[in-house]
């Protein structure tokens, strides 16, 4: 259980928290939603120790540990395999530590919790990730890569030290992207696209490619969303090449209830033109339904 008690914090004579107070459940996950300088990053930043507040108190089960990703990428010189291992800040700081102290008590102390946290299989753990990246042998130990490297090395840097082992392969936008996905796929007649961010352009455009790819490459031709059976199906005839709307906008104007924002953007809209070009020369069309 994490535990905010009366948290408030002031910055340049503004007070930017003022006494919140919340209760953390045990493998909760939980969204903090506020509109810009709403102080959610403030509040973050508290709870990770990186700021101090001006009255309140975070509590936390003993031996409890936290991972941060900063809002901005890593610069500095680092290679990639050092910036997975540096983004592991109590190993780092443990093994610092015990390089200086002279104390036999405290190494003692430390080389327990160094045994705790697995850290002296964090650089292989470390080697595997960057493999599953992309990044050879050679390629893990040269200088700063591109820049889209360093937000995801440091976000999968702070699972390195957990066991938690994974593979990624970077999205680059070319039509390979995917093609690990479609092998996985393979014959299934069923693909559920999970949404782990509501609202984001990235997320809105890598699905419809992934979904494009599933109707032309794997035959699938019924897209199910979570909307309303009527305005969905607005869409579908719009697709289907039925109907009086013009454009897929006009489709999509149908959205006026929650969640209308899910499907009434731009990114939606291309995909349903895509769709509906589609559907076109298809032997048998994709349709567009809500659940």
């Amino acid at each position: 259980m994490l535990n905010l008690s009366g948290i408030t914090v002031r910055l340049g004579g503004r007070t930017i928290l003022d006494g919140a107070t919340a209760s953390l459940p045990p493998r909760g996950r939980i969204g903090l939603i506020g509109r810009n300088g709403a102080g959610k990053s403030t509040l973050v930043r508290v709870i990770a120790g990186m700021l101090e507040a001006d009255a309140g108190s975070v509590d936390m089960p003993r031996g409890a540990r936290i991972g941060y990703i900063a809002q901005e990428a890593p610069g500095g010189d680092a290679s990639p395999f050092e910036t997975v291992l540096a983004a592991d800040t109590e190993r780092a700081a443990l093994m610092r530590e015990s390089e200086m102290s002279e104390d036999a008590h405290r190494l003692a102390d430390i080389h327990e919790r160094l045994i705790a946290i697995n850290a002296h299989s964090a650089p292989a753990r470390a080697a595997r990730i960057l493999v599953g990246l992309g990044f050879d042998e050679d390629a893990q130990h040269r200088g700063p890569g591109e820049g889209r490297w360093l937000k995801p090395l440091t976000r999968l840097g702070t699972r390195a030290h957990s066991g938690d082992v994974i593979g990624v392969t970077p999205i680059t936008g070319d039509r390979c992207d995917y093609d690990g996905l479609m092998a996985r796929i393979g014959d299934r007649r069923y693909v559920l696209i999970g949404e782990a961010s509501h609202g984001t352009h990235e997320f809105y455009l890598e699905r419809a490619r992934i979904t494009r790819r599933l109707i032309e490459e794997k035959g699938f031709h019924a897209v199910a969303v979570e909307a309303d059976w009527p305005d969905a199906y607005r869409v579908n005839r719009y697709v289907r090449g039925q109907g009086l709307d013009a454009s897929a906008d006009a489709a999509l104007s149908g959205f006026q209830r929650f969640p209308n924002w899910m499907w009434r953007n731009t990114d939606v809209a291309e995909f349903i033109d895509w769709l509906r070009a589609h559907n076109a020369q298809a032997a048998r069309p994709a349709g567009f339904y809500g659940l």
